[in-house]
């Protein structure tokens, strides 16, 4: 018994002295279990709220990065807590905002992400297109197109309402749009161009109508809206502009003004003057220096958006609007331009005039019905800018030079030019449309003059053959009236076929005076013209010579014009009959110029062609 207590004794020792050394102690782990509240909820504005309760086994702080998302307890003690979040603003963008609630005690931490919903994305909207558009059918300077060319199969008479096939495209920018007369009173009773828009019938009430085809065009959108007009005495003068995305309901441009109206007040965009409605003028566009050029700029504030349809703009005539001051009579009215575009676009702007490489044969009177080689047939050839105007010209006996077109026996007025004097030939008589009997001082005074000719047409002087000592003589005293006037830049010379010293006097002219001349008439070999080699050549005659084409003559330096001079620009043996609209007017950039009775018609067809611009 004795030897058992001392057994457990001595174990009792060893475990005493055994449990005096430290022993660790279990550690106690971080905890943050999320009980309710999943990652990914949406607010879709300000004010929305989310619970989040979670168990934290210890002291806890929560905080996002977002200054959007409110917490409603940031710090607290271990346990089981809920706090609540809420979305502070809306978002403003199109996308949506993310962040996340970071929930942490001591060394562990959970998150909960949110995000805030986005603006809805507006419908896809189309660009921006649709302007500008212009109708514009002369450009600085007077161009008259033929009905076959301007019109083409879109013309048609007795128009009433918008058809499809019943109006005009614009000629420059969209393509798409269109203008139309639109009777509501009177009656359309005829369409044409002269070279502007020309309608006949319309009366007060009805109106000239643009439809532009647009996309992406927003209410408030400023355009620029420049145009002229012009008219008979009783026809349409005074018109308002305005607007519209519907064709229906319209709305008064700004910038209308009270305007006389001859006894009749009336407010108006466009007008016309007494000087717009003469013959010559109203054929005429002069660009902004018009007297009836007008230019609005106003914001479409008063229309709702255009996504994909069309802009409506229309002048619609007055009540006793006539020039006359009568109410209207249903007489031509006419719109010589007109431009629709972004006032926030660069300006369209007026082509630069040029000089088209036309010669008009005596003026072009077969095609413009005035009377041949008259200072009057030679200011429309100016207006039409071409090149030259052709005129004959005589030696007479004081010495003097006769701008005339001689009979068949080589006389004028009855008188033969070389035996008597200008006030001779004068006295006897006069031009069909009343003029006197012009010299070439006459001529050369309108064509130095730059008000009247600015881009510098020039004289074909067509010297009549009689003999060589009268083709010398005239050529002489030509050359000594425009040197002397310092206009013989304005001159050329067209030599008689028949005239065997051509290459020296064309030498002489050139070196003496800086005139060219060309032999009229000849076709030969390229090297029997000379230093200053031109040939004035028949169309007929080249084409079935052995040199056409007329290649040889370019290749060698040689300038070569080609004329051809129907009587009626269509028919047997015309431009088209002949081959010439085939094959010569390829050959334009290449020649000095072509020398025809009817100019428009050819500049007409060189523009379809792309030959030419306007």
């Amino acid at each position: 018994m004795r030897k058992k207590l001392l057994f457990f004794s001595t174990l009792l020792l060893l475990f005493s002295c055994g449990g005096s050394k430290d022993e660790p102690k279990p550690a106690t782990e971080d905890r943050i279990n999320i009980v309710e509240g999943n990652s990914g909820t949406t607010f879709s504005g300000a004010g929305e709220q989310y619970k989040v309760k979670f168990f934290s086994s210890g002291d806890w702080t929560a905080s996002s990065d977002a200054s959007w998302l409110g917490i409603s307890q940031n710090t607290g003690v271990k346990g089981t807590t809920t706090i609540t979040v809420t979305a502070l603003s809306d978002n403003d963008t199109y996308e949506p905002l993310s962040t996340t609630l970071q929930i942490r005690s001591g060394n562990a931490s959970a998150s909960v992400s949110f995000k805030l919903k986005g603006k809805d994305v507006p419908p896809e909207t189309k660009p921006f297109s649709g302007l500008p558009a212009r109708w514009n059918f002369y450009a600085l300077g007077y161009v008259n197109f033929t009905k076959e060319l301007a019109l083409g199969t879109a013309y048609a008479k007795n128009w009433t309402f918008e058809s499809a096939d019943k109006y005009i495209t614009a000629t420059e920018g969209n393509s798409g749009a269109r203008v139309m007369p639109v009777a509501k009173k009177g009656k359309v009773s005829n369409v044409t161009l002269n070279p502007g828009i020309q309608v006949q019938g319309l009366l007060e009430g009805d109106w000239i109508q643009f439809v532009i085809p647009v996309t992406g065009f927003k209410s408030g959108t400023e355009i620029r809206v420049s145009g002229a007009t012009g008219s008979a005495g009783s026809s349409v003068g005074y018109w308002l502009m305005e607007y519209s995305s519907d064709g229906n309901t319209w709305f008064e441009a700004p910038g209308a003004t009270e305007q006389p109206g001859n006894g009749h007040s009336v407010k108006a965009h466009f007008w016309n003057t007494t000087t717009s409605i003469t013959s010559y003028t109203r054929t005429c566009y002069y660009g902004e220096k018009g007297d009836t050029y007008h230019c609005y700029t106003f914001s479409c504030d008063k229309i709702s958006d255009i996504e994909d349809g069309n802009l409506y703009i229309r002048l619609r005539a007055l009540k006793y609007n006539c020039m006359n001051g009568n109410e209207v009579s249903a007489g031509w009215t006419d719109i010589k331009h007109f431009l629709v575009e972004r006032a926030s676009d660069t300006p369209v702007k007026d082509p630069e005039p040029h000089l088209y490489k036309i010669i008009a044969h005596r003026g072009g009177y077969r095609e413009n019905g005035l009377t041949q080689c008259s200072v009057q047939s030679l200011k429309e050839t100016i207006r039409e800018r071409c090149y030259g105007s052709e005129c004959d010209i005589m030696w007479t006996a004081d010495g003097d030079v006769l701008v005339c077109h001689p009979d068949e026996n080589g006389k004028v007025n009855g008188l033969i030019p070389s035996v008597s004097t200008m006030a001779q030939i004068r006295s006897a008589g006069k031009l069909d449309n009343g003029e006197q009997m012009p010299s070439l001082e006459d001529f050369l005074k309108v064509v130095s003059d730059p008000e009247i000719n600015p881009l510098g047409t020039k004289l074909w002087l067509d010297v009549k053959w009689v003999n060589a000592d009268l083709t010398e003589k005239v050529m002489y005293a030509a050359a000594e009236i425009a040197k002397k006037m310092n206009a013989c830049q304005y001159i050329e010379f067209l030599t008689p076929r028949a005239y065997t010293k051509y290459v020296d006097m064309s030498v002489y002219m050139m070196d003496n005076y800086g005139i060219p001349s060309a032999w009229n008439g000849k076709v030969t070999t390229p090297s029997s013209y000379g230093k200053y080699g031109w040939g004035q050549m028949p169309w007929t005659t080249l084409l079935s010579s052995s040199y056409w084409p007329p290649d040889k003559y370019f290749n060698a330096g040689v300038q070569v014009s080609i004329y051809s001079t129907p009587t009626n620009y269509t028919g047997s043996g015309a431009y088209e009959d002949s081959g010439f609209l085939r094959d010569a007017l390829p050959l334009y950039d290449k020649c000095k110029a072509l020398f025809v009775n009817h100019p428009q018609y050819i500049i007409s067809h060189l523009i379809l062609s792309g030959k030419e611009k306007l």
